[in-house]
């Protein structure tokens, strides 16, 4: 009865499957299954098998765990009661070992869809008396806060056969992790690419991979955008020759970039699986959200923001749940405290998530914005993909995204789930050439409806934050000087108009920059700067684009 139900549900699942070609020297070539406009509707199920009206909703197909070819003890720990279609897609091909290049949204269980395949095959090779010692199964991921995720559902998914779950992630102390790895029982590790570098290289932790089963990257796409892709090919030299140690590998991602296929061409192997669940409505979801921008004046952006806040408030009420985008960790801070003062009993209770906090810190305002029905969340680009947050209402973007990849991963966040939701962005006149470059031309970002008489914020910034939030801003605005064709005098009276009129600046002179920072911005012959020797203060802030570029950190 198992192989029956086994062998209908492999030929149920293979008909929501894409089989990649070979890769050649012409390239990444799919089959004409590839085209299909909406694979995971490929099937249609009977009246008699349609799961409830809210679980179609979020990705469910009428396929029920009870009957899926898994063993009891997985099935005791699932607590749905019908596989989402990333997971009946890939079940089977992940049973059987098959190196699996999936595209799939986050927020349709494609965590459990990497994780139940791999455990069930360990946990079957545990019972048969051959059990690997060591790591069976590694996962690495692009952010802590995902990481600490797959790490949570691993655990619920493991808790009936007597597998262990360990992490290794930035921003938790090394030597306990190392204590960990070494003292206590390791199946399933969950990493971020930095971080598990450091332990192969400095740790040991290279013979722990010796019985190396299955590999996963997920959110594939955001690997390589964070920069991790020296890390990747590091990481993969220091595993187990694939020909001596036999392993499977699968490749998550909710994009399909041409980086993306050349990885997929060195890590998988020729004969890999291509499978999506993408519809086309999905693929070019930033096409049908409704977009605005807000173009005003720099001191005006806060103002501009708070209005747009107040309306979503006014819109849905005690739903109205809002993430509002940075492109620094020092703005992020700035604007979270701004919100905070100028909102009080207006808005809902604002959060923020930076990554300077530390992982405990994070972890606690993700569960809490995740678990709000409203509630706004200033952060930095440390939640634009990969973190699942129900029923946001409004993404609002303040300032430059790096790209036009980095707005869209932002905008995302909003119209999930089959839910409605909008996207704002808030500009400068220098900074709305950024809408006229070719990728965003072909976003329907219409301009926002007038926010009439905009008036200035009154704000109480402690002066230490003021100068970092106002380094950190001239640190990532210089890199789009040549970009939007801006001079630094231009440059440099804009960020002064910004920590006078955002932050509350009231000093003659603006704060201060040392020349050693200054001339790494590119800014020595720039007028309007405030330039010292040293700074007076303690911890001297870093201003470099590049401490602010990847906010991830490892």
């Amino acid at each position: 009865m198992y192989s029956l139900r086994r062998s209908l549900f492999s030929v149920r699942a293979s008909r929501l499957s894409l089989t990649a070609s070979r890769s050649s020297a012409r390239g990444f070539r799919a089959t004409a299954l590839d085209r299909a406009p909406a694979t995971a509707h490929a099937l249609k199920p009977l009246p008699s098998e349609q799961p409830p009206k809210q679980s179609r909703a979020r990705h469910f197909t009428s396929t029920k765990f009870e009957d899926a070819p898994i063993s009891a003890n997985s099935k005791k720990a699932i607590v749905h009661e019908y596989l989402t279609d990333v997971q009946e897609a890939t079940l089977q091909p992940g049973l059987d070992g098959v190196d699996l290049l999936v595209q799939a949204k986050t927020g349709t269980g494609k965590t459990t869809a990497f994780l139940l395949p791999a455990i069930e095959r360990i946990a079957a090779e545990k019972q048969s008396g051959r059990p690997s010692r060591g790591i069976s199964v590694l996962v690495l991921s692009p952010t802590r806060e995902l990481a600490l995720q797959i790490h949570k559902e691993a655990q619920t998914l493991v808790k009936h056969h007597r597998l262990h779950v360990q992490s290794v992630i930035g921003g938790v102390n090394v030597q306990r992790e190392q204590r960990e790895l070494r003292e206590k029982r390791c199946d399933i590790l969950i990493a971020t690419p930095g971080r598990l570098l450091d332990h192969l290289q400095n740790s040991g932790l290279q013979g722990h991979f010796a019985g190396l089963k299955c590999l996963v990257l997920d959110e594939a796409d955001r690997l390589l955008d964070q920069g991790f892709q020296n890390a990747l090919e590091d990481i993969f030299k220091l595993l187990p020759d694939r020909q001596q140690v036999p392993r499977q590998c699968m490749l998550y991602s909710a994009t399909l970039s041409k980086d993306i296929k050349q990885i997929a061409s060195l890590y998988l192997n020729k004969d890999h699986q291509f499978i999506s669940t993408l519809s086309e409505d999905d693929v070019n979801i930033h096409k049908h959200v409704p977009q605005t921008s807000i173009i005003v004046p720099v001191q005006e952006t806060l103002a501009a923001t708070l209005s747009v806040l107040l309306s979503d408030v006014e819109e849905h009420g005690r739903a109205s749940k809002v993430m509002v985008f940075c492109s620094t960790t020092r703005g992020t801070n700035a604007t979270a405290d701004i919100l905070r003062q100028v909102g009080r009993n207006r808005l809902p209770e604002v959060l923020q998530i930076q990554s300077r906090m530390t992982q405990a810190q994070r972890t606690k305002v993700s569960d809490r914005f995740r678990q709000a029905k409203s509630a706004i969340l200033v952060t930095s680009d440390v939640t634009a993909r990969g973190m699942d947050f129900p029923d946001v209402s409004l993404v609002v973007q303040i300032g430059l995204p790096a790209n036009s990849e980095q707005y869209i991963h932002r905008l995302g966040r909003t119209a999930r789930a089959g839910k409605s939701g909008k996207g704002v962005i808030v500009l400068t006149p220098r900074e709305s050439k950024f809408l006229s470059q070719p990728e965003m031309r072909t976003l329907p970002i219409r301009p926002h409806p007038s926010l009439g008489a905009l008036q200035p914020l009154d704000v109480d910034l402690d002066s230490q934050l003021q100068g970092q939030a106002y380094g950190a801003w001239l640190g990532f605005n210089s890199g789009f000087t040549k970009l939007l064709g801006t001079s630094p005098d231009a440059l440099v009276r804009e960020a002064n108009d910004y920590v006078r009129g955002v932050l509350g600046w009231r000093e003659e002179r603006p704060p201060p920059l040392t020349r050693k920072v200054v001339g790494a911005l590119g800014l020595l012959n720039a007028r309007g700067l405030n330039v010292v020797s040293s700074l007076p203060r303690s911890p001297r802030p870093s201003y470099g684009r590049e401490s602010y570029r990847n906010t991830s950190e490892y």
